[in-house]
């Protein structure tokens, strides 16, 4: 059988939004001694991504993931991100939970941004438009004061 399929299938340049996800839930694993650690799940709940998609201006989206801080002897896991992104990988937009200020750290670093409410919280989207944008936008996420907290609380009680 002759394989009729071009040679440079498998050979993506691009490192994928998930990947960097799970290598920065490594890293966090790490550097916690594994109190806390990341964890990626893939969303396919349709109205999750017509809700998602509507923020960003687009009629749906096709890959969610919710990225969670995890502390197993707590039995305690907390959603921090969302990331949504078509087959194309690139642009990737990042939901966070945050106001004024969170919006801000991202429009001063050159992204677009959509503030939304769930409910009663103000939250941000950002959009990156390549893996070095993404992981500028995960950078400010995790530094956010809340996830701040959030990891140092679980570490506390894990003690």
């Amino acid at each position: 059988m002759k394989d009729l399929w071009p040679e440079d299938i498998g050979r993506s340049l691009v490192k994928p939004p998930k990947v960097i996800l799970e290598e920065q839930g490594s890293i966090l694993a790490s550097r916690t001694t594994g109190i806390v650690q990341a964890v990626v799940d893939v969303l396919d709940n349709s109205a999750y991504k017509q809700f998602y998609g509507k923020v960003i201006g687009e009629e749906d989206t096709e890959f969610l993931f919710r990225y969670s801080l995890y502390a197993a002897g707590l039995s305690y896991r907390t959603p921090i991100i969302l990331i949504s992104h078509s087959i194309a990988l690139y642009p990737v937009h990042i939901f966070i939970d945050g106001g004024a200020e969170d919006e801000r750290r991202y429009t001063d670093a050159g992204f677009e941004t959509h503030i939304y409410f769930m409910g009663d919280q103000e939250s941000v989207a950002a959009t990156a438009e390549s893996a070095e944008d993404f992981e500028r936008a995960l950078a400010i996420a995790f530094s956010n004061r809340k996830v701040g907290k959030i990891i140092n609380s679980l570490i506390s009680q894990s003690v």
